[in-house]
């Protein structure tokens, strides 16, 4: 119980401080901004007006979230270390993995309602457009959820012994790769080089996947994709967040903090 609450006493501390730099207030914001981009953008463009405005706005939604986490993600200690909010939190004997873990658990608490006030605005402008109701949907933006989670499991990650900018170019890097890796394998190119397909079958193993996270195109064209992919997916990315929390925490435990 007492390690319950640590952690809810900082993920409480760290959403309330999220709260406070008026964050959700600039993504209402940026959220109308893209309803009206993308409303006006469908409205003049030929063919189907709901499928461009859910294919811009799941679009932004994935962009916009992975730019939140990033940003967020990157200063996750560095700034409690620089402000040495930190000592005072670590001397009331909150231990370190509580207080990191909670960190974390508070930041993807505020990307939740970033997500949710974006995911928001992009499906009143789908359904008023007479957009349909479609299940893969909501899955959609379930992962693009998931994948901002990552993002940010794997900026905290880096930011643990890189400064804020290498952290956000290392994270920038993986995000790439992993978007690329399943179209890169396929390439002649690759499948004519055993040695390198065998190397970047490895790089699956250690990078995260995001390409499979992106289920946009199956919305779009109203795809079946069967539920054993969808929890077999859901699952995997929910794996990669605990062990890529796991290893920083470890991390953190003995970081020297002076």
């Amino acid at each position: 119980m007492k390690a319950i609450n640590e952690l809810w006493q900082v993920s409480k501390y760290t959403l309330m401080e999220i709260l406070k730099s008026r964050v959700l207030i600039n993504t209402f914001f940026i959220s109308l901004g893209i309803f009206i981009v993308v409303l006006v953008a469908s409205e003049l463009s030929y063919g189907n007006p709901q499928k461009i405005a859910l294919d811009l706005g799941l679009g932004a939604l994935t962009l916009s979230l992975f730019i939140i986490a990033l940003l967020m993600g990157s200063t996750l200690i560095s700034k409690e270390i620089h402000e040495r909010t930190i000592y005072i939190v670590l001397a009331r004997g909150i231990s370190r993995t509580n207080f990191f873990l909670g960190r974390v658990f508070g930041l993807a608490i505020a990307l939740f309602l970033n997500a949710f006030i974006i995911t928001f605005f992009v499906l009143v402008l789908y359904f008023l457009l007479g957009g349909t109701f479609n299940a893969l949907l909501f899955y959609s933006v379930g992962y693009s959820y998931l994948s901002s989670l990552i993002i940010l499991c794997v900026v905290s990650f880096f930011s643990l012994f890189t400064n804020i900018t290498l952290s956000v170019i290392y994270t920038f890097i993986l995000y790439v790769i992993g978007n690329v890796l399943n179209e890169t394998i396929v390439l002649t190119f690759v499948e004519n080089r055993p040695i390198l397909g065998k190397a970047i079958n490895i790089i699956r193993w250690l990078v995260p996947n995001f390409s499979i996270l992106n289920i946009k195109d199956y919305v779009l064209y109203e795809n079946d994709l069967t539920m054993k992919y969808l929890l077999l997916v859901g699952a995997y990315g929910v794996f990669f967040c605990i062990i890529t929390m796991a290893i920083s925490s470890i991390i953190f435990y003995k970081k020297d903090l002076d």
